[in-house]
């Protein structure tokens, strides 16, 4: 376990070290220094994140609002740098989380069989 735990610790490392994470937080700190800016930014990511993780779907007038606060929000080259950089730095995770989850082999077949090895 103490291998696991020293090779997460480094792999955290060459995370920060990583241009994705350097790119995401050079602008954030470009955008919190923006107040007004930044605020907008964070509200879009709150009702997107809801919208994306909510247990019930948006109407169709909710989406569209929220639609043109982003494509307002789009307007500011920054807001595109930051927006486009945060992408990076989450697919680069993931990338991460998806070879790392892959090496333990776990067995989910429960998600898409009834327990007995059939489809449900």
């Amino acid at each position: 376990m103490n291998g696991v735990r020293s090779a997460a610790a480094l792999l955290a490392e060459e995370i920060q070290k990583s241009k994705e994470y350097n790119d995401y937080h050079h602008l954030l700190e470009q955008l919190r220094r923006q107040p007004a800016l930044y605020e907008q930014v964070q509200q879009l990511r709150l009702e997107n994140f809801r919208f994306q993780n909510g247990p019930e779907m948006m109407d169709s007038g909710t989406y569209k609002v929220l639609e043109k606060k982003y494509e307002e929000l789009l307007r500011y080259r920054l807001v595109r740098e930051f927006l486009g950089a945060e992408a990076r730095l989450i697919r680069m995770l993931q990338e991460v989380n998806d070879s790392v989850s892959s090496a333990a082999d776990l067995d989910f077949t429960f998600l898409t069989t009834n327990g007995q090895g059939e489809k449900s």
